[in-house]
């Protein structure tokens, strides 16, 4: 009868010890989805807060393209003239007045005078064994000096 005690008993054993391991492999498998549910919910929030960042950024930041001011007509104002009406410019408004630095000049202004213009030095068509200063000489040779 000894025999078969230390044997139920070696029996109760091994069936504690499995039972265990397989608890604990149960546990790592249930931490290892909580793990990676976090990680990929953490993932998705950092993607959507970049988005939304760069959304605002490029929509009122610094990153935003800049309002070009455009004329609008009112409905009572037409800018198309009619078939028999013609267009004159107001003689009151000289482009200095206007304040628009691209209007031409006036003819009254004197002429301006033009700057003098040196001719650069000659330069021979044929080239120098010379470096120029500044400029490294060429280590390899090309195929007109060989």
């Amino acid at each position: 009868m000894a025999a078969s005690k230390k044997s139920d008993r070696e029996a109760r054993e091994r069936a504690r010890v499995y039972q265990a391991r397989q608890d604990f492999q149960a546990g790592l498998a249930r931490r290892k989805r909580r793990d990676n549910l976090v990680a990929g919910i953490g993932g998705g929030l950092i993607i959507v807060g970049l988005l939304v960042g760069q959304g605002v950024y490029f929509t009122s930041g610094p990153g935003a393209p800049v309002p070009t001011p455009s004329t609008t007509s009112t409905p009572g104002e037409s800018t198309v003239p009619t078939p028999g009406e013609s267009v004159t410019p107001n003689p009151s408004t000289t482009p200095a007045e206007s304040g628009d630095p691209s209007a031409e000049p006036d003819s009254t202004d004197s002429e301006t005078p033009t700057p003098d213009v040196t001719p650069a030095p000659e330069q021979s068509s044929e080239p120098s064994n010379e470096p120029s200063p500044g400029i490294l000489p060429d280590p390899l040779p090309t195929e007109e000096t060989q």
